[in-house]
């Protein structure tokens, strides 16, 4: 009984700093765009692009119903974890493309290799991560929140290691 006390408070503790670092996401996006005007490579412009589309998702992830009394069973919270981990991971996937049209075939193989890598890792991360509520109904909620997380992170990493 206090596991499982211990795990919601965490949960909730967690929710609650996504939401309030979400709130300051509007000024970040214009230092990050304006920022990445001023970077002179040919891809600058995707960089730009999918900068803007990153912080537009955080915005539309700081948009969803959390207070709603419908969300504040654990079927509703795991209902928007996984909302907010498709638009990461479709986010993702068009940054992936994106990276087969502009990357040559030598650095597309790299990069490969490497994302095989991390989707193994993400889904060992999001098993620990489950492994807090081993059996109970949060650990559906916390795997799939750590792969939301972990996909939105390696999102901004394509984007600052492979456009920039």
């Amino acid at each position: 009984m206090k596991k499982s006390i211990i795990t919601i408070f965490i949960l909730v503790a967690t929710l609650l700093i996504g939401i309030v670092i979400g709130r300051f996401t509007s000024p970040v996006k214009e230092k990050l765009v304006e920022k990445e005007v001023e970077v002179q490579s040919p891809t600058a412009g995707l960089t730009k692009k999918y900068l803007s589309k990153f912080i537009d998702i955080q915005e539309e992830v700081n948009k969803l119903p959390r207070d709603d009394e419908q969300y504040q069973t654990t079927i509703g919270m795991r209902e928007l974890a996984s909302q907010e981990y498709e638009m990461w991971d479709t986010l993702l996937n068009e940054i992936y493309s994106e990276l087969k049209n502009t990357l040559s075939t030598e650095d597309m193989d790299k990069l490969t290799a490497l994302q095989i890598q991390w989707i193994s890792d993400r889904d060992a991360t999001a098993e620990a991560a489950g492994q807090k509520a081993e059996g109970g109904t949060l650990q559906p909620l916390l795997i799939t929140s750590s792969k939301s997380q972990t996909t939105k992170e390696r999102c901004l990493e394509l984007i600052k290691d492979y456009m920039s």
